[in-house]
């Protein structure tokens, strides 16, 4: 459960790096997100996890793990594209 919670908090972490790297920008930010759910996979895949724990590194598929990362990249952009747009309209933004 610790590392579930743990994950969680690095997950939230790496979406608020990403938001600030993105700025506010009006783009659509769901292939720029992708992008950084790859970039986010590889520093996991080749440094985290070896050091963290080295047999869950050995024992999990790095595809797998790249999809998943994808997968988070490609969420976090869409959220952020609809919520600028939503403060945008409402002249938050």
């Amino acid at each position: 459960m610790t590392g579930a919670a743990l994950l969680l908090a690095v997950a939230a972490l790496a979406g608020v790096l990403f938001a600030w790297i993105a700025g506010a920008s009006a783009a659509n930010l769901v292939l720029p997100g992708a992008a950084y759910g790859a970039f986010v996979w590889a520093v996991v895949q080749f440094v985290a996890l070896p050091i963290a724990d080295p047999a869950m590194a050995a024992a999990v598929s790095p595809v797998v793990l790249l999809l998943y990362h994808l997968v988070y990249g490609a969420a976090l952009g869409s959220y952020l594209t609809e919520r600028r747009a939503a403060w945008r309209v409402a002249g938050q933004l």
